[in-house]
C-alpha cells in the first residue's frame, strides 16, 4: 500500500514544479506558442487536489491528462527565439531550468499515475 504521505508529497512536488513551469511557459513572446494556459489549467486542478484529501483515482485521472498534454500537444516544444541578427536561436530570458523543470513535471505526473496500484 502506498504510504499517504508518498501521495502528498509527489502532489505538493508536482504541483511547484508546475508552477516554475507555467511561470517559464508566460515568457514565450511568440502568441503561436502559448501552453501556459493549459498547464496553469492543470496547475489549479492539482492545487485542488492538493488541498483536501483526493482519491487514487482523481490523481490517475490528473496524471492522463497531463501526460496526454505533455506527450501530445507540447513535445516539440523549445523555449527559444530566432535571432535573425545571429541566425541562430536562443532560449527565452527566464527560462534557464525549463528542461529539468519539465523532467520532473513529467516524472512526476507518471509517478502520480501508478499511485494505488500496488
Amino acid at each position: 500500500m502506498v504510504d499517504l504521505l508518498d501521495k502528498k508529497n509527489m502532489l505538493s512536488g508536482l504541483v511547484q514544479n508546475l508552477t516554475l513551469l507555467v511561470e517559464m511557459l508566460k515568457l514565450e513572446p511568440n502568441p503561436k506558442h502559448q501552453y501556459a494556459p493549459f498547464f496553469e489549467y492543470y496547475l489549479g486542478e492539482a492545487r485542488q487536489l492538493a488541498e483536501r484529501e483526493c482519491t487514487f483515482a482523481e490523481l490517475k485521472e490528473l496524471s492522463l491528462a497531463l501526460e496526454g498534454l505533455l506527450t501530445r500537444n507540447f513535445l516539440d516544444y523549445s523555449p527559444a527565439v530566432f535571432d535573425a541578427a545571429t541566425g541562430k536561436f536562443t532560449a527565452v530570458r527566464g527560462t534557464k531550468n525549463y528542461y529539468e523543470t519539465l523532467s520532473k513535471v513529467t516524472q512526476l505526473t507518471l509517478a502520480l499515475r501508478t499511485l494505488g496500484v500496488y
